[in-house]
């Protein structure tokens, strides 16, 4: 908000008590455009680290559920589609071959399978680990070192 500067505002403002009047005036105009913006509540926010990472953590939780919805949106409705051009002369019996290449993929991406996998292999590497131990071979320049030994 400007405004043109009036002789009593330069009069006030030459009296130490009109500065401080006019200093007063100033903060009061910042701190109503700071509530006004906002901005108040920004910093707020910025200061609370946890506040932040609870807000991603639901913003993820709802992109990963919107994914999840869409991708079965996408596919049911790709599907409904096939579906009904597979009732076409020429192109039913490749809308039904592309059918169920996509209902096979869509029943065989179950991830279980492939976590109990992994779950087993890790568990095999974790037990070779423990059942080998690290050899180190000792400088050839000191004596009793062309043997090898077992670390601990």
């Amino acid at each position: 908000m400007i405004r043109s500067r009036s002789q009593t505002d330069v009069a006030e403002e030459a009296t130490p008590n009109g500065m401080a009047k006019g200093r007063a005036a100033k903060k009061r105009q910042v701190r109503l455009a700071m509530e006004s913006s906002g901005l108040d509540e920004f910093m707020a926010y910025v200061r609370s680290p946890w506040r932040i990472i609870w807000n991603n953590f639901l913003a993820g939780i709802f992109r990963g559920l919107g994914v999840a919805v869409g991708a079965t949106a996408v596919l049911a409705l790709l599907l409904w589609i096939l579906a009904q051009i597979m009732a076409m002369p020429f192109v039913g019996e490749y809308a039904a071959r592309l059918k169920d290449q996509i209902t096979f993929y869509a029943e065989e991406a179950r991830y279980s399978d492939d976590f109990e996998r992994l779950e087993t292999l890790l568990k095999d590497i974790r037990t070779e680990l423990q059942q080998q131990r690290p050899t180190v071979t000792v400088d050839a320049t000191t004596p009793g070192s062309d043997t090898e030994r077992k670390v601990p």
